[in-house]
Formats: C-alpha cells, sequence, structure tokens
C-alpha cells in the first residue's frame, strides 16, 4: 500500500495535479445551485449524520447587523415554517435524536454549519423529516417576535462570557492578526446593543439575502442507499428557488503588513507577563489547496517547526536563560494566511529586553547556520506522530463530514481522513533537509512579523519602547552567532528477567479471557486478554499501588504533594528526563502517565503492537530506575511555581479555597499548596515520596488489557515478578482519609466581589447522598441526568433567558459509596435568587412527581441508542474496556455489559425514589459573584 501511495504522490507532484476526489463520494449540484455530498459508510450501522453548510458568516454582516449571524443560528431550533416554535428539537427527542448532543450548530466568520448527528434511519419518512428540517434551515427560519425576544438573554450571556481570560485573550490576538481587516469588527457574537435592539425584519432581511442555495451544500453520510437518498435530495431540496439577483460576496482582504508591526496586547485581566512574536505566511490559493503541493507545505512546515520548538526548548535549559518557558505553535488563521506563534514567558519582569533578544539571536542562528541532521531526524519524529495522532483504523461518519466541508468551503481534496494522514505521513518522511531550509527562512524570515508583550495594563511603562525593541533587533542582525547544534542520546531499554513464569497453559491467543496471578513478590497482575482489535493501541498497563497520600510523610504533607507534582510531571529513568522520553524514536510512541493520588497511586502506559516489549521494560525501569531529572531542573520548577503562587491573589482563587475547605471539611489532603511548601522541596523529598508511593511490589497490582499473544505476557509476567518487594517499609498508622465531598446538612457558601469587567454570578447547587453502588444505579443516573438537565435548560435558559449553559450531573465516588449531583450555571446577578430557587424547585419537584412519561420515554430510548453507538465506536478501545474491566474487578460494578437489560428494567418510580434519596441528602450551594 505504502508503494503504491509514494508512486501515486510521486506522479501528481511532478506535475501538480489536482489530486481526485474520492469516488465514493457523491457530489452533485442542483439547478438553483445547491450542492450536495452523499456517501454511504459502513462503519456507522443504521445511523447517518445530515448536515447543512452555509458559506456565510460574520463578514457578511453591515456594521448595525454585528451578530446576526450567529443570533440567526440559535434561531434555527425555535421555529421554522414546518416545526414552529421548538417542535424541531421534540421530533427528533422522540428517535433518540438529542439537542446539544446530536443536534448543535456553530457561526464563525466565514461559515455557518449546522447538523444532526447520530439519525437512526428507522423508516423512509423519519429521514424525509429529518431532510426537511435541513430545508427549512435552508429558507424557511421563522423568526418569530416572541421566540426572538426570549433568545435575546440567552445570547446575552453568551456575549457575557467573553471577559473570560482565554477568550478576552483569542480576541486580543485576532485583532492584532487581522490588523486593518473587517475581521477585527466581527467577533462573532456581535455587541449587546445589536442583539437586544435589532428589529425582527432586519434578521429576515440578512437571512433572506445571504443564506441561499447557491451558498449552500448538503452532506448526508452513513448507513444510507446513496441513489435512493440522492433522489429525496433532490426532490426536497430543487423547490427552493434560486435567488434573483443574488448579492456578491466580497472578499475581505487581510492588509499586508509592510514592516514589522510592534503593538502590545494590554488588558486588567491580563495577568500573565509574555512576549508573542508572529510570523504570518501566505496561506497557499484555494486552487493549489486540492492538490499534492499543499500537504508538502504542511509537512514542511510540521517539521520546521519541530526544529525550532526544540531550538528553543532547549535554550531554557540553560544556565542564565532569560525565559523560563517558550511555546512554539503553528497553524491557520482560517484560510487567510499560516501563522507560527512564539509565546516567551520571561523569568522575571526585569528580563523583558532579554527575552527579545533571545529569540531574534536563536532564530538568526538556525537562519545561518541550518541545522544538523540529527536535528531532522528527530523534527521529523515528532512531525510524523503528529500527523498520525488518532490514527484512523474507521473512519466515522463525522470525518467524512469534515472532509466535505473543507472540500465545498476551501477547496481541498475530498479525500478519506485516513489517506490524507497517510499522504502527510509519506510527506514528512520523503522531506528533505534542502526542502526543510528554504522553508525555515520562508516561515521566518521572509514573512510578515508581529511582535507583541502581554501584560497588565497597569505595568506598561515596564515594557520596551517600539524604538528600543528594533534597535535590539539590529544589534542582534549586525553581530554574528556561531553555530551550535543540539545533541541527541539513544536510549537503553535493555533488561534481563529472570525467567519465572511460562505461559505452557495459556488459552489460545485469539481467545477473549482473564486472568489473575499473584507473584512471591505480593505484585499481582489482573490480564484482560481481548481478541484482536483495529487500533492504533494494543496494550494498555495500568499498576495501581495500595499508597497514595496515606503513605505521604504527613507532617509534611503540603510539601510531600508538591513533590509528587514534580514527580508525575518530570521523572524519567536510567538519566533520560521525561522529556528525552517523550521525543526519542525508541519511547515517544509508548504514551505514559504517572499519577500519585488521594487513594492511590498509578502508572499507565498505552503503545502499539511493535512497542509492547519496550513498554513493558519502560514501566520495570521507572520503577527500579527511577531519574528525578537535575537539581537545575528541580529548582526551576520551584521558582516557576512560587512566582505564581507568591503573586498577588484573584478574588476568585481565594473563593475556590474557601469552597475546597467547606466541601471535603478541611481534610489536610485537600489543603492549599502554598509558595513556602514549594520552596521546601529538594531531591531528598522527591526520591522519598516516589519510594512511598511506587517502591513496594506488594502494593500493586498491574491491570492489563491487550491483545497480543503469549510472547509478550510472558515478559510481562516475568516484569511484575522481578520487581522489588519491601518489607515493614511503612511503620506506624496510614491514615487514610475520605477523598470525597464531606460537607453534612445545608451548607451556603456566597461570595460577593468588586467587580472585574462585567457583571456575573457563577452558581452550583450540590446534591451529596449515599448510594448502595449497585449496577441498576449507574442506569437510574444516566436517565434522571438526561431529564433534569432537559428541565434545567427548558426553565434556566429557555424560559428565564437567564444563562447560555446550565447542567446537570452526577458523579459516583465507588470507594465512598456516595454520590453527588450538581446543578451548575453561570447569570447576571440579579437573576441569580431567581434561578437558585427554580434549581431547587425542579429538584423537590423530581422528588415529589418524578418524571412525565414522555420524559422517561425519550431518555430511555436516547441512553439506548448512546449505549449502542459507544458499544460500536469504542468496541477497539482498550482503555475504555480496561477501566471497566478493573471497575468490576475492585467494586463488583459491571453495568454496561447489562445496560439494555437494565434499562428496560429501570422504572418511572425508581427516578423519583432516587430523587427523592437525593433531596434528603446534604447540600451545598455556591455562588460567587462580581457585582
Amino acid at each position: 500500500m505504502l508503494c503504491l501511495l509514494l508512486t501515486v504522490i510521486t506522479c501528481l507532484t511532478a506535475v501538480g495535479q489536482r489530486i481526485p476526489d474520492d469516488p465514493g463520494t457523491t457530489i452533485g449540484k442542483l439547478e438553483n445551485g445547491l450542492t450536495y455530498y452523499l456517501r454511504h459508510n459502513p462503519e456507522n450501522k443504521g445511523c447517518a449524520d445530515f448536515y447543512i453548510i452555509h458559506n456565510v458568516g460574520a463578514l457578511q454582516e453591515e456594521d448595525n447587523q454585528n451578530g446576526l449571524a450567529h443570533f440567526l443560528e440559535h434561531m434555527a431550533f425555535n421555529g421554522t415554517e414546518r416545526y414552529p416554535d421548538k417542535t424541531i428539537l421534540n421530533f427528533l427527542e422522540k428517535d433518540g435524536v438529542r439537542f446539544g448532543y446530536n443536534v448543535n450548530a456553530y457561526t464563525s466568520r466565514t461559515e455557518t454549519v449546522y447538523n444532526i448527528s447520530a439519525v437512526p434511519l428507522v423508516r423512509k419518512t423519519f429521514v424525509d423529516s429529518v431532510l426537511f428540517v435541513l430545508h427549512d434551515w435552508s429558507c424557511a427560519i421563522s423568526c418569530e417576535q416572541d421566540a426572538l425576544d426570549a433568545e435575546r438573554g440567552v445570547i446575552s450571556e453568551e456575549w457575557r462570557r467573553k471577559d473570560e481570560p482565554r477568550a478576552l485573550m483569542a480576541e486580543l490576538q485576532n485583532n492584532l492578526v487581522y490588523k486593518g481587516a473587517k475581521h477585527t469588527e466581527r467577533n462573532v457574537v456581535g455587541t449587546l446593543d445589536i442583539i437586544n435592539g435589532f428589529e425582527r425584519q432586519e434578521i429576515l432581511d440578512f437571512y433572506h439575502k445571504w443564506y441561499r442555495p447557491d451558498l449552500q451544500a448538503i452532506a448526508v453520510v452513513g448507513d444510507i442507499d446513496v441513489e435512493d437518498m440522492e433522489k429525496r435530495v433532490a426532490d426536497i431540496f430543487s423547490k427552493i428557488p434560486a435567488q434573483k439577483n443574488p448579492a456578491q460576496k466580497e472578499t475581505y482582504a487581510v492588509p499586508v503588513l509592510e514592516e514589522p508591526l510592534f503593538e502590545n496586547m494590554l488588558h486588567p485581566m491580563v495577568k500573565v507577563n509574555t512576549l508573542k512574536i508572529i510570523h504570518k505566511q501566505p496561506f497557499p490559493a484555494r486552487e493549489e489547496r486540492g492538490g499534492m503541493g499543499f500537504y508538502k507545505d504542511m509537512a514542511l512546515r510540521y517539521i520546521a517547526t519541530e526544529i525550532i520548538k526544540e531550538r528553543f526548548n532547549r535554550e531554557t535549559e540553560k544556565d542564565g536563560c532569560p525565559a523560563k518557558h517558550i511555546a512554539v505553535v503553528t497553524n491557520k488563521a482560517s484560510s487567510d494566511f499560516y501563522t507560527t506563534m512564539f509565546t516567551i514567558s520571561p523569568k522575571s519582569e526585569a528580563l523583558q529586553e532579554e527575552v527579545l533578544e533571545l529569540h531574534a539571536r536563536e532564530l538568526k542562528r538556525v537562519l545561518d547556520h541550518g541545522f544538523s541532521d540529527d536535528e531532522l531526524q528527530a523534527a521529523k519524529f515528532q512531525a510524523g506522530r503528529k500527523v498520525n495522532n488518532g490514527a484512523m483504523e474507521t473512519v466515522r461518519n463525522g470525518d467524512w463530514i469534515k472532509s466535505c466541508i473543507e472540500h465545498f468551503l476551501r477547496g481541498e481534496a475530498l479525500i478519506s481522513p485516513a489517506e490524507k494522514k497517510e499522504i502527510q505521513a509519506v510527506m514528512v518522511a520523503e522531506a528533505t533537509a534542502g526542502e526543510v531550509s528554504e522553508y525555515i527562512r520562508k516561515m521566518f524570515a521572509d514573512c510578515e512579523k508581529i511582535y507583541s508583550y502581554t501584560i497588565d495594563q497597569d505595568k506598561a511603562d515596564i515594557l520596551p519602547s517600539e524604538a528600543r525593541m528594533k534597535e535590539i533587533l539590529a544589534q542582534v542582525e549586525a553581530t554574528p552567532v556561531p553555530p551550535s547544534y543540539p545533541e541527541f542520546q539513544k536510549i537503553d531499554l535493555d533488561v534481563t528477567y529472570p525467567t519465572v513464569f511460562a505461559m505452557s497453559t495459556a488459552p489460545s491467543d485469539t481467545a477473549s479471557y482473564m486472568q489473575k496471578h499473584s507473584f512471591p513478590n505480593g505484585a499481582q497482575v489482573s490480564r484482560f486478554k481481548v481478541g484482536q482489535v483495529r487500533a492504533s493501541n494494543h496494550m494498555v498497563i495500568k499498576a495501581v499501588f495500595d499508597t497514595g497520600f496515606r503513605t505521604l510523610p504527613q507532617d509534611r504533607m503540603e510539601s510531600a504533594r508538591a513533590a509528587a507534582a514534580y514527580i508525575t510531571r518530570y521523572s524519567g529513568f536510567r538519566n533520560y528526563s521525561r522529556k528525552e522520553l517523550k521525543d526519542s524514536p525508541e519511547t515517544g510512541n509508548i504514551n505514559m502517565m504517572m499519577e500519585i493520588e488521594r487513594d492511590e497511586s498509578t502508572i499507565t502506559l498505552t503503545c502499539g503492537k511493535d512497542d509492547a516489549f519496550k513498554a513493558i521494560n519502560m514501566l520495570y525501569l521507572t520503577l527500579t530506575e527511577p531519574y528525578f531529572d537535575t537539581e537545575r531542573n528541580l529548582e526551576r520548577f520551584k521558582t516557576s511555581q512560587v512566582r505564581t503562587l507568591e503573586k498577588e491573589r484573584s478574588d476568585r482563587s481565594i473563593y475556590n479555597e474557601e469552597n475546597r475547605r467547606i466541601r471535603y471539611c478541611d481534610s489536610p489532603w485537600r489543603r492549599e499548596v502554598t509558595a513556602e511548601h514549594f520552596k521546601a522541596i529538594d531531591m531528598d523529598l522527591v526520591k522519598e515520596v516516589f519510594d512511598r508511593s511506587f517502591g513496594d511490589a506488594g502494593r500493586m497490582t498491574l491491570y492489563v488489557c491487550d491483545d497480543l499473544g503469549m510472547k509478550e505476557c510472558s515478559h510481562l509476567y516475568n516484569m511484575a515478578a522481578s520487581l522489588p518487594a519491601a518489607e515493614d517499609r511503612f511503620s506506624g498508622k496510614e491514615e487514610k482519609l475520605p477523598s470525597w465531598p464531606q460537607y453534612r446538612g445545608r451548607r451556603h457558601h456566597v461570595r460577593k466581589h468588586a467587580l472585574r469587567t462585567v457583571p456575573k454570578s457563577e452558581v452550583s447547587l450540590s446534591y451529596k447522598f449515599d448510594i448502595r453502588l449497585k449496577d441498576e444505579e449507574y442506569v437510574i443516573f444516566d436517565i434522571l441526568d438526561y431529564i433534569m438537565d432537559a428541565r434545567c435548560m427548558n426553565q434556566i435558559r429557555e424560559a428565564r433567558g437567564g444563562t447560555y449553559s446550565v447542567t446537570f450531573s452526577t458523579e459516583v465516588f465507588p470507594s465512598g459509596k456516595i454520590a453527588e449531583s450538581t446543578i451548575a450555571f453561570q447569570t447576571r446577578p440579579e437573576m441569580k435568587d431567581i434561578l437558585v430557587e427554580d434549581a431547587g424547585r425542579l429538584m423537590e419537584e423530581m422528588a415529589s412527581e418524578g418524571p412525565t412519561e414522555a420524559e422517561f420515554e425519550n431518555a430511555c430510548r436516547y441512553l439506548a441508542k448512546r449505549h449502542q453507538e459507544q458499544n460500536e465506536r469504542f468496541k477497539d478501545n482498550l482503555t475504555r474496556k480496561l477501566e471497566s474491566h478493573m471497575m468490576k474487578e475492585r467494586y463488583g460494578i459491571d453495568h454496561q455489559s447489562e445496560y439494555l437489560r437494565l434499562l428496560e428494567k429501570t422504572s418511572r418510580k425508581d427516578i423519583r425514589r432516587m430523587a427523592r434519596r437525593i433531596t434528603k441528602g446534604d447540600s451545598l450551594l455556591s455562588v460567587y459573584t462580581e457585582k
């Protein structure tokens, strides 16, 4: 397959021709201009995804229409010609198609996409009805006045979320990279004046001007008869008339920066000081995106980025480096241009000029002297891993839909996402040093450049002026720099175990079975062998140690927890740091995660078939020859944490700490870790915490799920048997504190603080209650969550217009045999008391009356459908299989295997009884307000 693909790529690259569209996808266009994509996909049995794609977004708005494209997206679910009010959602829910999960939409500056996914193909009339929903979204959204007015509150609450730091930084960055373009005038959500002030006719005029067949596409992918679906699409959508004299879409170009731009991002919400340097390059033209050169360009970009990223990471490891962290990220800004952004965090606010000089000097070093072959090979490995991330043995409906969207909106080739990954992987492998060198110059020299410091606007006076920044850049450019190339070492994984376990009596390699073994060192192995899977991971190993916080030094608990944070982030083995292990071709394809938690300590590894022996050796070496990086790295870690913790605490962080104390009754295992606790860490404490957590094989159970053979299994067992055990390692009493919420009675935690940006209240109402930890309870929680989530949405979001998002969810704590149900939302302060009362009343009504018959049937229908979909989707997911196996073995919970039977067995009375138990339990109302 690979040889054939290489031949095809070579031919296509030579002539620069377009990649042929997938022959299994039917692409057509109706006379009215509407495009359609239809594809049979056998991977989703009995289901299909239905999308309508609008080549229209916020950029089509005039100034007095700012936000109408997004508002219209909301109105699509509030009534159409055939489906008035919210009957679209009610109709779909009856067949297990749920709003927010299977029914959704998004709006951007350039496009609007609505979807109805995981639609059961139960009958042809239902399929026609779903197509008619898309038809109405195309041309018959009603926008009735009452519905418009009701939705204004919801969208106002969505607008309110813009004050969150991440959203704020995203908008500031967008305004910088799109400086001078219309893109900076359209934030998609719009302004409150327009959201709350536009007339009905205004949104209808916008709708009928831009949402029309020649700017729309229908995509249907799933277990469909394509020929039959094509007839249905033609019959339903060809009746939509083409618009006479349609308005022409403008192309909103982004002004080219003739000179570097120096403009800082200052705001009172910006609490992290960084230097951001953005390199902009033109994005391939539409006619180029369907060719092989488009993927070649992408591959070279990935490789070049990895070379630069590694160079700058190495710089931060050197003594005297002014930066504590440097992130390098490359992506596409829509299809307008590529950006590569450096985010450099200075070690102190006094080093603003030094980090700018560092960036310019090290970039010049690469541009002047190039890179070594070792660097190129390491970068290819990282780029290849990025390309192959989430390798696709099966292509789901949604994956195909994404390809259809990119084809329609941006002109990319319509090929299988799996094939796209294969092409990119070959492009990465075949890239030459000359091509990469040329591309690095294109990315970082022959490009537009933006220099921007981010900082609290009250500290802007510590930043260098534009003139000073230009002076620094000129000085670096005029000063020669010598070559310097990083060194890479090969990872040694050699281990020899004594043969202590023979597999001669093991069952067949191909059968599914479970085995449990205990060894003289006290270690136990519980292996769940499954039949062959179609997945990138073929083995999951989870080493669970019965240690956790209770084996840490209790008199130094907070510092021990800080040391545990260092261990889980940085520990490796045999003098190889965690970063070296992640970046090496020998071990980089094996994922390893380490956790030291309240109840236990764990190490989890996942790997492919060819890496199984390596993964087993990695676990052994991690436990027997641990390496905690250098003293210098530990000091850097401590300094970074201390700087963060010594900053003035925000009202929100103080509130969160208060809330933790209430929730967990001031448990010492939950207390705040302060700067002083981090300062107290040394390498001796790090080693002690590791030894207490992972040093005794007698406290380890190795849970394994795989589809491998006897050789790998024998290697695994011999490894487990070879681990060292400890005798009386931990003398004295080991106190085990509860890790679940501990509040009692009816507790309130309500705090009001000064306004920072926009008035807001964040609310959570939690109920804690005892459970019996039986399979049927998990099913009851699923039904209850579904119904209460819908009730909260209908009352708090829709009827009150009080929030953009509200959730009801139940979390189970198996080790404590308790559960906690929580209603959570954000609102404006004047609404919080009303909505808290609503939330409590909804819970009491469920306890007294239970669900209606319609609610119960809709919930059961959806959950049955979801269970079958998830079983199909995750049938080859070994991590999920291992989690189920562990739940069954540790707690006797196995509700997934009998889920449909348990669902059938559950009644409305069971839901009401559970709701009563919930309301009779303990509760905690938490309200954080800025006003």
